[in-house]
């Protein structure tokens, strides 16, 4: 049995039968646990797991839209309600995630300065509810520059809050952009049914909310936005996780690169 467990193909066999990375990863310290100690007790001559090497993640496929399936999304929202628009707009322009999508206020919104403040979280879930939180990291405060479509959107959208409420400029604080036909604040999982709806009405290709945030990523870098202003927009604390997961993105600059050293050399 040790030596079945000192060799690789045992954890890749437990693989190949279904079970999850993290339930492998699971086996795999509760045994290092188990056989340090019989190691150190004497009950074995010497531990098997000392060879193995760590279970590792498989590689996740990145979920997004191509620039031409990003255009096709975008021109069939403007047969969906304006509400619907608005959301899933943002979430394909802005690149923010579900919960900071939901979470955003009307006093986020800077017209003047063109800029999108993202500062909460609004997620759910079944022990607590609703409820709110900051963003993932400090870096995840950030300010997103708004292209001027999504702000004509907005600017009609926000003209539905200001018919039903007279005072509605004075208490920006008090209305959320994602809400129900009531402007009552959405249950954070509705924008994700929004977006299944859409897809399925227009036959389009199926991705997630965070599928949209990733289109952004991926239409940044393809346009050769520098990478530290892409990874400011998106919220990550570090350059490298930008770059870990959307390198292929980013085009080859092979020849800008030559071009470049061939000034010195001329």
């Amino acid at each position: 049995v040790l030596n079945t467990i000192e060799d690789e193909r045992f954890f890749n066999d437990l693989r190949t039968e279904g079970l999850s990375t993290s339930t492998l990863k699971h086996y795999q310290n509760v045994l290092r646990i188990l056989f340090k100690y019989a190691e150190t007790h004497d009950l074995i001559e010497k531990d098997p797991m000392r060879k193995v090497k760590p279970i590792k993640a498989e590689a996740k496929q990145v979920d997004f839209l191509t620039p031409e399936q990003a255009k096709v999304f975008l021109a069939a929202l403007d047969n969906a309600p304006l509400r619907w628009r608005c959301m899933m707009t943002i979430l394909i322009l802005e690149g923010l995630r579900r919960g900071e999508v939901v979470g955003l206020q009307w006093s986020d919104i800077d017209f003047e300065k063109g800029v999108i403040h993202v500062r909460r979280n609004r997620l759910a879930s079944k022990e607590f509810g609703v409820y709110e939180k900051d963003p993932k990291t400090k870096t995840s405060k950030r300010d997103i520059p708004m292209p001027k479509e999504l702000m004509k959107e907005l600017q009609e959208y926000k003209k539905w809050f200001e018919i039903a409420d007279p005072n509605f400029n004075s208490r920006l604080d008090n209305y959320y952009l994602a809400v129900n036909i009531y402007r009552e604040p959405l249950y954070p999982g509705v924008v994700g049914h929004w977006l299944k709806e859409i897809e399925k009405e227009h036959r389009l290709k199926q991705v997630t909310c965070h599928g949209l945030r990733h289109t952004y990523c991926s239409l940044l870098l393809s346009q050769n936005v520098p990478i530290q202003t892409v990874s400011k927009y998106m919220g990550h604390s570090d350059s490298t996780i930008t770059l870990k997961v959307y390198s292929h993105f980013i085009p080859d600059t092979q020849d800008i690169a030559m071009d470049a050293l061939s000034i010195v050399m001329s």
